[in-house]
């Protein structure tokens, strides 16, 4: 997969802002230098795969789209990948409702990496500029943890003291260990 360096103003309310669940959702990285580093949209090589399109305001919120305003998608991909604009099919009941205006992605071949692709819009709205991999398997094989998200609840501070942690007294050596004097 390639790594794309987007500007933070706002990519990060394109996919944190949408409420739908998407097939294969895009991995965050924020970089050293406060930039939004996104990996290309993987692909599964036997599916159609919808992304909904929204638009933002100056502040990076997703707002509705103006009336009657038209998008078009490209890629210079083409013997890769088809892309075109189509309403939403039904899909995740919490996700946007059906025939909201998505992205339609048909991978052309079993494996491609990093096919770009353009959205842009009627209006002179800026554009989207993203890249896909199309890939064979997304049967997971291991397990990870979305560390961009994490939520805590408020506990009681904790009574007990770890063993061995300096700034502790009268903490006995384990069994069978040497202490050096």
């Amino acid at each position: 997969m390639a790594r794309r360096d987007l500007g933070l103003c706002t990519l990060c309310r394109i996919i944190c802002g949408h409420t739908g669940q998407p097939t294969v959702p895009q991995l965050l990285l924020i970089n050293t230098l406060g930039r939004l580093v996104t990996m290309d949209i993987q692909l599964p090589n036997d599916a159609v795969t919808y992304y909904p399109i929204v638009t933002l305001n100056a502040g990076g919120q997703v707002v509705p789209a103006q009336a009657g305003d038209t998008f078009s998608v490209s890629t210079t991909g083409t013997a890769q990948l088809a892309v075109a604009i189509a309403p939403l099919p039904v899909g995740s009941p919490d996700g946007p409702p059906a025939g909201t205006p998505s992205v339609e992605f048909t991978p052309l071949v079993q494996t491609a990496t990093d096919v770009p692709f353009t959205v842009t819009d009627a209006d002179g709205l800026t554009a989207f500029d993203g890249a896909v991999d199309i890939v064979q398997d997304l049967t997971p094989k291991a397990i990870g943890l979305d560390l961009t998200s994490p939520v805590t609840t408020p506990q009681p501070v904790p009574t007990q003291v770890q063993a061995g942690v300096a700034g502790t007294t009268n903490v006995a050596p384990p069994t069978g260990a040497t202490v050096k004097k």
